[in-house]
């Protein structure tokens, strides 16, 4: 009798400990709706000054400062059928899209380069943390100094935010793509290609499909580009439409969807 009490003491004691112990949160799974920039037609050039509406967010007003000549880059709407319809995981949560695309253009200039512009989207409220994401997509590198035709010129195409960020993930389709270096976090990120060599030739010359989400909250984000001389990089915006806007939302929501 002792003995089958003591067994139920030490049942009940390994049952309570088990209780207390953390449990990992579910996963979970968020969709993100990357901004489509229609009615500009997949090719044509992206006009500056350019108004859109996404539903749950309000009106994004998308402006960029381009090079002054001879230094020049056509910013266009560019689709990208092989990272559509692709997810990323981070921390045991799944983030899918359907559509992806970018605004992107090829970098041409007379001297040497990169070259710097900047691209930036603003809001027409406060979009909260957690709710707002940000890709990238071809920054090339090479450490060729010419190509012997004026092509592209020796350098690093990096893409820089002034905002915090977490690296969700990458995907390249089944492309030869090279992996991003994603640096900082807080109040500052910048993105670049890992990969090095010479020519323009992937998987320096192109990298994956970024995702980071912008952990700050924020009612405009500046994407300061540097664009290596003939590379092609590209990027957008996406949202969690799913998610209330801030004018919706407590702060313990907000804590909730960020630190899930």
């Amino acid at each position: 009798m002792r003995f089958a009490t003591r067994v139920s003491f030490t049942l009940l004691a390994i049952l309570l400990i088990g209780f207390a112990m953390p449990r990992p949160a579910p996963a979970a799974s968020y969709n993100i709706t990357w901004l489509s920039m229609a009615p500009t037609a997949v090719g044509n050039t992206v006009p500056s000054g350019s108004v859109y509406v996404v539903p749950g967010i309000g009106t994004v007003t998308l402006t960029y400062t381009a090079p002054s000549p001879p230094q020049s880059i056509n910013l266009i709407r560019q689709s990208s059928p092989s990272v559509s319809n692709l997810n990323v995981t981070s921390g045991g949560d799944l983030y899918s899209w359907t559509t992806y695309e970018q605004i992107a253009g090829t970098m041409s200039a007379t001297p040497l380069g990169p070259f710097p512009y900047s691209i930036t989207y603003t809001f027409s409220q406060s979009i909260p943390a957690g709710a707002l994401y940000l890709t990238t997509g071809g920054l090339g590198r090479t450490s060729q100094a010419v190509d012997g035709q004026g092509g592209f010129a020796a350098g690093t195409t990096t893409a820089t935010v002034p905002t915090s960020g977490v690296f969700l993930g990458e995907v390249d389709g089944g492309n030869n793509w090279g992996a991003n270096v994603f640096t900082g976090g807080a109040g500052s990120f910048q993105l670049y290609n890992s990969q090095t060599g010479a020519g323009g030739s992937d998987p320096w010359w192109n990298t994956k499909a970024s995702v980071i989400q912008i952990t700050d909250p924020v009612t405009s984000l500046t994407v300061n580009m540097n664009h290596l001389r003939g590379d092609g990089a590209g990027v957008n915006i996406g949202f969690d439409t799913s998610f209330p806007t801030s004018a919706r939302q407590n702060t313990w929501g907000r804590m909730k969807h960020l630190y899930r």
